[in-house]
């Protein structure tokens, strides 16, 4: 009998991703141009809101957020809770590695749901768009070329709160985010963006998503 075990559900991955592409800064040199193939270290808690200014996201970033609160909510608490009242039967808590566990996972857990209602509560809604805006925004679907080798990356601007280098997704924040926003979308005649990077300096020909 007993909880079910829920920390591999618990554990948010860190996918790769690219100090450029993310709000993060800490980077290991593991390739020098995929954006998706550098590697920063994100907690669960590095997306840490210190203002209460309104955070934009998409709708399906939203609905993302709210369904991982539900799970937490509805079946994470309630497991954890179990697992702490199973542990505290066996006797002694001193060395009680169980009792432990359950404990530290609940506290990543209550961390997670306070941090999600903050973002929830302050989101802004924001439309991803391939809509044929000349221009790169929130929600603007673009390609990015690298200069030098020709090399192709399909990425969607959106805020902190959902940015996923990847899976494309890149933070508004992000050096090459600051860098494209507000830069035309000109297949016949790109705009070029230079981006400095901790192996040097990459330059970046903004495409229309659908670029051939």
């Amino acid at each position: 009998g007993g909880a079910e075990p829920i920390g591999a559900a618990l554990r948010i991955a860190c996918p790769p991703m690219l100090s450029l592409l993310s709000f993060e800064r800490t980077v290991c040199h593991d390739d020098r141009r995929c954006p998706a193939h550098r590697h920063t270290r994100l907690t669960h808690n590095a997306l840490c809101i210190h203002t209460m200014n309104r955070i934009p996201i998409t709708a399906a970033g939203a609905a993302k957020l709210k369904a991982e609160l539900d799970y937490l909510k509805k079946t994470a608490r309630p497991n954890v809770v179990a697992a702490i009242a199973e542990a505290r039967e066996k006797g002694d808590l001193s060395e009680n590695a169980e009792y432990d566990a359950a404990k530290n996972e609940q506290g990543i857990i209550e961390g997670r749901i306070a941090e999600l209602e903050a973002k929830i509560r302050t989101a802004k809604i924001i439309k991803e768009t391939d809509d044929g805006s000349d221009k790169v925004r929130l929600g603007s679907k673009v390609i990015l070329e690298d200069a030098e080798t020709g090399d192709r990356f399909d990425y969607t601007v959106v805020g902190t709160a959902e940015a996923d280098p990847f899976n494309g997704r890149i933070s508004n924040e992000s050096p090459v985010g600051k860098a494209i926003l507000g830069q035309v979308i000109d297949a016949a005649n790109p705009a070029i963006v230079t981006v400095k990077a901790p192996a040097g300096e990459i330059k970046y020909r903004i495409l229309p998503p659908d670029a051939e």
